[in-house]
């Protein structure tokens, strides 16, 4: 659904004026909005990829970090660190899924990660996410 679709659609469902300021609205819904919706997205598929209930060629496309031997880093504690490929265009790589994708899954915290479910994942995701 589109930015504006989404407004369009929250102001039908709550029979609200098109000149109403449409955060409460989301609210309301508990609809997040489309930026950090992308993100969620994002994140479940990185959390299925882990978890082997995603297609192959996407799973594929993970790496697990691995810190340089020569020196320790504060990243070696976090075991579900991915690799983040470099990308050759500056704009269009970085939204790219390998790329998108697992900076969203970096950010998140470790907690979050080690979801046991993929229902306690979202559920907690969510929760992160919301205003």
């Amino acid at each position: 659904m589109a930015y504006n679709e989404s407004r369009t659609t929250a102001r039908l469902v709550l029979k609200k004026r098109k000149r109403d300021h449409i955060t409460p609205l989301l609210r309301s819904l508990h609809w997040l909005p489309v930026n950090t919706r992308i993100s969620y997205k994002l994140s479940t598929l990185v959390y299925k990829c882990l978890n082997d209930s995603a297609p192959e060629y996407l799973q594929s496309s993970l790496d697990l970090y691995t810190q340089p031997s020569d020196r320790p880093l504060r990243s070696a504690a976090d075991p579900l660190r991915l690799h983040i490929p470099r990308s050759k265009l500056a704009t269009a790589g970085q939204r790219a899924y390998p790329s998108a994708g697992l900076s969203v899954w970096n950010s998140l915290p470790l907690e979050l990660r080690q979801s046991p479910s993929l229902d306690a994942f979202k559920r907690r995701l969510k929760t992160q996410f919301f205003p």
